[in-house]
């Protein structure tokens, strides 16, 4: 297998007010790999291929009072093989003083593209489908983070939801032989929780530990 990826990125903050910061940015990312069979003599699974993707994407931060922050931010992407995405995402938080605790929450959309071995491997076990729609998403979360210790230790609870289409799945397509492929299984949602701690009581020295169902 070989596999290479490159990746050059510029972005500039504007410090617009004490309130309020900007910043712009261009990435430029390329992809390019093979794979090979492990078994017997050595066949090619998926001739070396390419994928790149440019993008274009804008961030506002923005303390409409003390202690509220709101967040928006947008991106272009025009991927070679995918096409081009808009997505975007707004955040928000506001920060108790008086408990030391913050409430936050944002809402989002998300665009993945299929990776170059779903796109095209020749492997009867894994086909590739060159048919392969990018998957889009939208999703939303809130949640609740609490400090203590002089902000040394934290502890947070979010709720998470997602809604997905174009949902990238692999399936069997021959059971007896367990050959399969990838294909696009329309809409699918999640939701869950996330609880998490950290701590950071000694310098240079940070611990998180987590759970998501």
């Amino acid at each position: 297998n070989n596999a290479t990826n490159y990746c050059t990125d510029w972005m500039n903050v504007f410090q617009i007010s004490r309130q309020n910061r900007l910043s712009l940015g261009i990435s430029f990312d390329a992809y390019t790999g093979d794979f090979y069979s492990a078994y017997g003599n050595a066949s090619t699974f998926m001739p070396t291929q390419s994928q790149t993707d440019v993008a274009f994407y804008a961030q506002d931060e923005w303390e409409v009072v003390k202690n509220l922050f709101l967040t928006g931010a947008a991106r272009f992407d025009n991927y070679s093989q995918a096409g081009s995405a808009f997505t975007y995402r707004f955040t928000s938080a506001y920060l108790v003083e008086k408990t030391n605790t913050k409430f936050r929450g944002s809402f989002g959309s998300g665009f993945k593209a299929p990776d170059l071995y779903q796109l095209y491997s020749v492997d009867r076990y894994a086909l590739g489908n060159p048919n392969l729609e990018p998957e889009k998403s939208i999703g939303w979360d809130v949640g609740i983070d609490q400090y203590f210790l002089n902000d040394r230790v934290k502890l947070s609870a979010s709720y998470f939801q997602n809604h997905i289409n174009n949902l990238i799945d692999y399936i069997l397509t021959d059971p007896v032989n367990y050959y399969g492929t990838y294909i696009n299984t329309g809409t699918a949602n999640n939701n869950g929780v996330e609880l998490s701690a950290e701590v950071s009581l000694f310098k240079k020295w940070n611990t998180r530990i987590a759970y998501t169902y």
